[in-house]
């Protein structure tokens, strides 16, 4: 524990020195206030802490042995949902995934699952960092930090063929480790105990772990005064009483349930169809509003952008399937410079049909140059998004941008591929530079 401390900075006090025996700071002590001060339950800031730490070393130990790394890196699966990875580690034209990931621990089998749980999430965007990063391999590799430390998970995900490539790191995040947890004999009747003996506290469980209705969370059950610490926390009363006529939908675990708050869901629809922005939920003013009339617990905006967004984003997504399907298209391309200075790329479509069509804006993405590859690279890859299955290169009839140099070498590459492919160049942009000439010409 002290030395996974010395890695984590905390407030100091306002002295900013402990007196303990030579006058020596001391982390413990402002861990124990900074719990204190924020109503935190320590096992939560233990896996907050122990996430950071393992995602931290890991990468330097990575980059301590040749690997070039790359950290929370976003991306897309081959059916077009959003997908983050923690960690990208390439060397020799190879790559791994890899996401460290911290759990309660309830079995011995439970490194085996992550893996293959992280398997299934992140194998479908392997197609896409191939391209981005020029690889011919990439693995993927879950790797479950819990009681036990890091080297024993890893001995336990054997199974997979690249693990124990990464034995070098054991040793570096051996004292990253989660407390002890003391497996009860019956686990399921401790849990249905504590249900019982605080039914109106809106606690649930699914025979693993305690979780708490009222507060969207998992509830430390290790011991009973954990429990007790949670249940008489501000937040917890004040849930308590905003939901004492309505019961919140069980989640096992937030952040992957299938079943989740319908309410969540259509606020968070709500305001991406209004164009506000999710932080606005940190406004104290606009949350309280919504807390009195709705008589709901508001979420966290980090809450609705990691848990329910990605599937907005893919309904969205398969509505403009089910709009566009066989049917004849155009493209438009165009890039600005977002207030970070980033080139960001957009990608307008359309019907084509005897009919009026509204333009939708399929894709976005940040380019890393703006020249004639990336635009193609662009193109392409929203038409893999509309069409997954397959791109149907030949309903692709007109390719719309401005008249750039780049622009138009993108649109003479294209049509190799999409034979139909007609490129026009935007007249507005035409008139403009002409008119540029005639200034340049005719100074007075």
């Amino acid at each position: 524990m002290r030395n996974l401390l010395c890695l984590t900075p905390f407030p100091r006090s306002q002295n900013g020195m402990e007196a303990t025996g030579g006058g020596h700071y001391s982390p413990a002590l402002d861990l124990l206030r900074f719990i204190a001060l924020t109503k935190f339950e320590l096992y939560e800031v233990f896996r907050y802490i122990c996430h950071h730490a393992v995602h931290s070393m890991l990468a330097e130990a990575l980059k301590e042995v040749g690997f070039i790394v790359h950290q929370e890196v976003q991306g897309l699966a081959t059916q077009g949902s959003v997908r983050r990875i923690d960690i990208i580690a390439i060397k020799n034209n190879s790559a791994y995934l890899l996401d460290p990931t911290i759990r309660f621990e309830t079995h011995a089998d439970q490194p085996h699952e992550v893996d293959s749980e992280k398997k299934r999430i992140y194998e479908p965007t392997i197609s896409l960092y191939k391209d981005k990063y020029s690889l011919s391999h990439i693995d993927v590799i879950g790797l479950m930090v819990g009681a036990r430390d890091f080297s024993c998970a890893a001995q336990q995900l054997n199974a997979s063929q690249s693990t124990h490539r990464f034995s070098f790191v054991n040793h570096t995040i051996k004292t990253v480790n989660m407390p002890k947890v003391r497996h009860s004999v019956n686990l399921k009747s401790k849990l249905t105990s504590y249900i019982s003996e605080f039914k109106e506290d809106g606690l649930s469980t699914d025979n693993k772990i305690l979780f708490c209705n009222l507060c969207q969370c998992a509830v430390s059950s290790t011991q009973k005064f954990l429990v007790q610490q949670h249940i008489t926390t501000s937040k917890h009363q004040a849930n308590k009483q905003l939901n004492s006529k309505q019961r919140q939908l069980f989640l096992t675990q937030p952040t992957t349930s299938n079943v989740r708050s319908e309410f969540n869901i259509d606020l968070c629809r709500s305001l991406i169809s209004a164009d506000i922005p999710l932080y606005k939920l940190k406004n104290k003013v606009f949350r309280e509003f919504l807390e009195k009339y709705t008589q709901h617990t508001i979420p966290d905006e980090s809450t609705l952008r990691k848990t329910y967004a990605p599937s907005i984003y893919d309904e969205t997504i398969q509505k403009i399937r089910d709009e566009i399907k066989d049917s004849s298209i155009w493209v438009s391309i165009d890039e600005t410079p977002d207030k970070e200075g980033r080139l960001v790329g957009n990608v307008v479509i359309g019907l084509l049909s005897e009919q009026y069509s509204e333009r939708i804006l399929l894709h976005c993405d940040v380019l890393e140059k703006c020249n004639n590859k990336t635009i193609v690279k662009l193109f392409n890859e929203a038409m893999g998004i509309l069409w997954p299955k397959g791109i149907m290169y030949d309903n692709v009839l007109f390719f719309i941008s401005d008249a750039a140099p780049y622009m138009v070498k993108a649109g003479q590459a294209l049509s190799v591929v999409y034979p139909k492919l007609t490129h026009f160049t935007c007249v507005a942009h035409a008139f403009h530079r002409v008119a540029e000439v005639v200034r340049d010409n005719f100074l007075k």
